[in-house]
């Protein structure tokens, strides 16, 4: 029994030493060329910010770079939304009391003004230089 266990230590030692291929590589870190541009846009943008509270957006004109991430959080009780006057360039969709949402701003330059689509009457503006 010894000697058949020291046959396959030997083997597996002898095969462990002349094995030519390369080592594995965990977790490499990512080359400028792996980075697909939907990440780039996102780590170069920074992210801004806009609360709704009191049924008011603050602030009320917020100036972002076209492609920008806006999040936008609720902290009244009831249920509002960030939807742009034009109807397509960006909606939050309901959010709750504490949710929040993430809009990403037009590639457009340009004036969008939103409103909050349960009030009316809420109104913003985002600026997108």
């Amino acid at each position: 029994m010894k000697k058949i266990l020291m046959v396959l230590f030997s083997g597996l030692f002898l095969s462990a030493c002349y094995h030519d291929s390369k080592p594995a590589v965990v977790n490499p870190v990512p080359s400028q060329e792996n980075i697909t541009p939907a990440v780039e846009a996102t780590t170069q943008n920074q992210m801004a910010d806009i609360e709704i509270s009191g049924f008011k957006f603050a602030p009320e004109t917020l100036i972002v770079k076209a492609g920008q991430i806006v999040k936008v959080v609720n902290r009244d009780p009831v249920g509002h939304t960030v939807t742009a006057d034009d109807g397509t360039s960006f909606e939050t969709g309901l959010l709750g009391k504490d949710q929040s949402g993430t809009i990403i701003a037009p590639a457009k330059p340009g004036s969008y003004p939103y409103h909050c689509a349960p009030h009316p009457n809420m109104k913003g503006m985002i600026i997108v230089e």
